[in-house]
C-alpha cells in the first residue's frame, strides 16, 4: 500500500504546483480524445521556475514539496521533479480516484522496476508489446496496473484502463484531447475540464454549469508569472455576460477594498476580455512575489487578513 501510494502522492505532489523527445507541454496524442479534464505539470520549466525558487525562500529548506518529493523518491525510485521532465494526469469519468497518470522522462528501469516488483502481489502481464505491471491496493481494495519504460511511466487505477490508455498512445484509440491542444507554450501548469456540468455538481457550484469548459495556465516569462482562466461558453453572448460578471466584481472589491485591501489590489489588476465563446481572465505579477500573493488571497478568504 505504501508503494501505491507513491504514485498516487507523485499526482498529488505536482498538485501543490502545483520520451526523449518530450519537451514542453502535455503529449495530447496520449490523451484520450473522450477525457473529460487534465492536468499537466511542466517539471523540466517549474524546477528552474522564480517561483519555485520563492517558495523555497519562503517556506525553507524542510518546506512540504521538497520532503514529499524526497519519500516518494525513496518509494518509487525516482525523483519527480529533479529527474523528470512533465506530468500529466486526464480522466474519461471525473470519478474521485479514476484516471491515467503520465510521468514522462529519461527513466532507468533497472532502478525503477525493483521498486515495482516490490509492490503487494505484483505480477506481470503482456498487453503487446508491453509488459503491464498489475499490484494490489489495499487502500482501494482493487488492482492498479502500471508500466515502466525508458521514456514513459504511466499509472491506472485498474488494468483496462491501462490498457485503453496504452491504446490511445499506440494509435488505436483516438487521443488527441481537444483542450490540450490548447495548452499554452511555456506554461509551468496547466488544466482543463471538458464536461463542466459533469464536475460542477455541488448546489455552490451551479453558477459555474452554465460553461462549456474551462481552462487554467500558469505561465513564467522573464521574471513574471501570468495566471489565465478561460471559461468557454455556449456563445459569444454568454461570454460577454461572464465578462461582464469580472467586471462588476472587480468594481465590488474596489468599493470594498478597506476590508480586503491587499486582495483588492490583487484584483484591481486582473484584466478580461473575450474572444469568440470564450471568456478569460488575466493576472499578471512578479515572479518573485506569486506565492506571497497566493498566501495573501489565502490568509483573506480564510478571515485571517489584517
Amino acid at each position: 500500500m505504501r508503494a501505491l501510494r507513491g504514485f498516487q502522492m507523485a499526482a498529488l505532489a505536482a498538485a501543490l504546483w502545483a520520451g526523449v523527445a518530450f519537451a514542453g507541454g502535455p503529449e495530447a496524442g496520449d490523451i484520450a480524445a473522450d477525457a473529460k479534464a487534465y492536468v499537466h505539470f511542466d517539471t523540466a520549466l517549474i524546477r528552474k521556475s522564480a517561483v519555485l525558487k520563492a517558495f523555497r525562500a519562503d517556506m525553507g529548506a524542510t518546506n512540504p514539496l521538497d520532503k514529499t518529493l524526497e519519500t516518494l523518491a525513496t518509494f518509487t525510485g525516482f525523483h519527480l521533479l529533479d529527474d523528470m521532465e512533465g506530468v500529466t494526469f486526464y480522466t474519461t469519468t471525473l470519478k474521485e480516484g479514476e484516471g491515467v497518470l503520465l510521468i514522462y522522462g529519461q527513466v532507468s528501469p533497472d532502478e525503477v522496476l525493483p521498486h515495482v516488483e516490490a509492490f503487494p502481489h505484483h505480477a506481470t502481464q503482456a498487453y503487446g508489446e508491453h509488459k503491464i505491471h498489475t499490484w494490489f491496493d489495499e487502500q482501494r481494495n482493487a488492482v492498479v496496473a502500471g508500466i515502466v519504460s525508458e521514456k514513459l511511466i504511466m499509472w491506472a487505477d485498474g488494468i483496462d484502463r491501462l490498457k485503453a490508455a496504452l491504446d490511445v498512445r499506440d494509435g488505436k484509440k483516438e487521443g488527441k484531447y481537444a483542450l490540450a491542444r490548447n495548452y499554452p507554450k511555456g506554461a509551468l501548469f496547466g488544466a482543463g475540464v471538458s464536461d463542466v456540468p459533469a464536475f460542477a455538481t455541488k448546489p455552490d457550484q451551479q453558477v459555474f454549469a452554465l460553461a462549456k469548459s474551462f481552462e487554467l495556465s500558469l505561465s513564467e516569462d522573464k521574471g513574471s508569472v501570468t495566471a489565465v482562466l478561460t471559461a468557454g461558453m455556449a456563445d459569444a453572448e454568454q461570454a460577454g455576460q461572464v465578462q461582464q460578471i469580472a467586471e462588476g466584481l472587480k468594481a465590488f472589491m474596489a468599493l470594498n477594498k478597506a476590508k480586503m485591501p491587499e486582495v483588492a489590489k490583487l484584483v484591481a489588476q486582473v484584466k478580461t476580455e473575450v474572444e469568440g465563446v470564450q471568456a478569460r481572465v488575466r493576472l499578471e505579477r512578479p515572479a518573485a512575489t506569486a506565492f506571497g500573493d497566493i498566501k495573501t488571497i489565502q490568509a483573506a478568504t480564510a478571515g485571517k487578513a489584517k
